[in-house]
């Protein structure tokens, strides 16, 4: 990983860098995994980011299922109980090989993508408290501490809720 800066602290992934990831990866809008939809192929892909979520999260099962449309713990259980019976499966069936595939392929790509924009996320913040820094420097250095200056991580945070 040469070349490759390094963040001040180590990126968190969110269940929000999940669901990003998990809309690119399946092309579906954030608001499909929010449904109360219980169609196979929306509930096979809101059990993969119940499942990838709970991997990468500290998270409780209730607040996964709060971020998904409110569900019930139990049923965040449930989701990730689905998925890890799907990686075990040994079936000979064709379709369940396939769909076992499909599922490590999806964890695989969404955990990727959700670290890499949990990174560039962190990154952001870095460059953030670099700039505000150098703005506070200023700011002493000529003599302007009126505390006009705009708070650029507020600023941030606003952008992005």
């Amino acid at each position: 990983m040469s070349g490759v800066a390094t963040p001040i602290s180590p990126a968190k992934v969110t269940r929000a860098d999940i669901l990003v990831a998990a809309s690119v990866y399946f092309g579906l809008p954030i608001s499909e995994f929010k449904t109360q939809s219980r169609v196979h192929v929306i509930a096979h892909k809101r059990q993969v980011v119940m499942y990838v979520a709970r991997r990468l999260t500290r998270k409780s099962l209730p607040d996964i299922g709060a971020r998904l449309g409110g569900r019930d713990h139990t049923t965040v259980l449930h989701a990730v109980r689905r998925v890890e019976e799907r990686l075990g499966c040994a079936s000979a069936s064709e379709k369940a090989a396939n769909t076992r595939l499909e599922t490590e392929c999806a964890i695989v790509a969404i955990e990727e993508m959700a670290n890499a924009i949990a990174v560039r996320r962190r990154a952001r913040i870095d460059d953030l408290l670099f700039l505000q820094i150098e703005a506070d420097l200023y700011e002493q250095d000529a003599g302007v501490d009126d505390g006009c200056a705009p708070d650029l991580l507020d600023l941030f945070w606003d952008e992005i809720a």
